[in-house]
């Protein structure tokens, strides 16, 4: 049984967010970390929770990992990181260097609905049915990218 939680949106700093997902990432105790892509518009389950429609698709992520002998799953949803703006994509830049040198990230090929409004056991349910999941790495990180935004990572860069 793996026990659900949300990650706290407290704080509305993407930097601490940031933050947030890469000390989980770097937790040992962290065995993986999911990331999905929002959809690109507001659609089912689309709540103000979700941050400004400017802003989608939107990050969001899981992290598995078990803790004091729990199997327990971290769900990062809603208005979390995205790529909308270079700020914000220089952000995700440094989650994405980060994800592929621990080599225990992975992806969903396919846009993963809004869950800010369910549970933490139903959006943590949503999530993983979307597998399989891709393992994130030097090649396959601009397919991860394409989910996120509409230019490509070197046409950023440019900018």
């Amino acid at each position: 049984m793996t026990h659900a939680l949300r990650y706290s949106k407290q704080s509305s700093n993407t930097g601490d967010k940031l933050n947030s997902i890469l000390s989980t990432i770097g937790d040992p105790n962290v065995e993986q970390v999911i990331l999905f892509a929002t959809p690109v518009e507001p659609s089912l389950g689309y709540s103000e929770s979700d941050g400004a429609e400017t802003n989608l698709p939107e990050v969001a992520a899981l992290a598995i990992g078990t803790f004091a002998g729990a199997k327990v799953a971290a769900i990062f949803d809603g208005a979390f990181l995205c790529a909308a703006r270079i700020p914000r994509y220089l952000e995700v830049r440094v989650l994405l260097d980060a994800a592929v040198s621990s080599g225990k990230v992975y992806f969903a090929k396919h846009r993963a609905p809004f869950t800010s409004k369910e549970n933490d056991a139903d959006a943590l349910a949503i999530l993983l049915n979307l597998g399989p999941f891709e393992q994130l790495t030097t090649s396959s990180r601009s397919r991860y990218f394409s989910l996120i935004s509409n230019m490509t990572e070197a046409a950023l860069q440019q900018l």
